[in-house]
């Protein structure tokens, strides 16, 4: 747990530093500590471990890339339509958000590029994207 606390910090210290061009082997480097800490690898993972998120810098660095810019224009366009317009621009953020997050442990685990991890991802969660959000009946935001 020290591990992921110093490591997170010093990904999200780096990923800032870089002006966020680093932010996508940082993620890296974060996935492949969860998943070392989740296989229960010999030795264990160090601090250190976060730049083996650089074994996966171009998929990663696209996948954060391809993110922030289709996330830019989205926003911006969204920017133009009072109220309603900035909170589906924060709606459309956590899931691009949380979409690039569990794609990056794909281009880690499976070893995938950033399209093939991205279309993975999509097809698994696609039946459910409706009901994460709240949207039908039966989802989680009514119990």
């Amino acid at each position: 747990l020290d591990v992921l606390l110093v490591a997170s910090l010093l990904a999200v210290l780096l990923s800032i530093v870089s002006v966020g061009i680093l932010g996508g082997p940082m993620m890296a480097g974060m996935a492949w500590i969860a998943l070392a800490l989740l296989d229960k690898k010999t030795p264990k993972p160090q601090n250190g471990d976060v730049f083996r998120g650089f074994d996966f810098f171009l998929p990663s660095f696209l996948l954060f890339l391809a993110g922030g810019v289709a996330l830019v224009i989205v926003c911006s366009i969204l920017s133009f339509v009072f109220c309603v317009g900035h909170l589906l621009a924060i709606l459309i953020s956590l899931v691009v958000h949380s979409f690039m997050i569990l794609a990056v442990f794909l281009i880690v685990d499976r070893r995938m590029d950033a399209l093939a991890a991205s279309k993975a991802l999509a097809d698994v969660i696609k039946p459910a994207v409706l009901p994460l959000l709240g949207f039908m009946p039966g989802s989680v935001m009514e119990a």
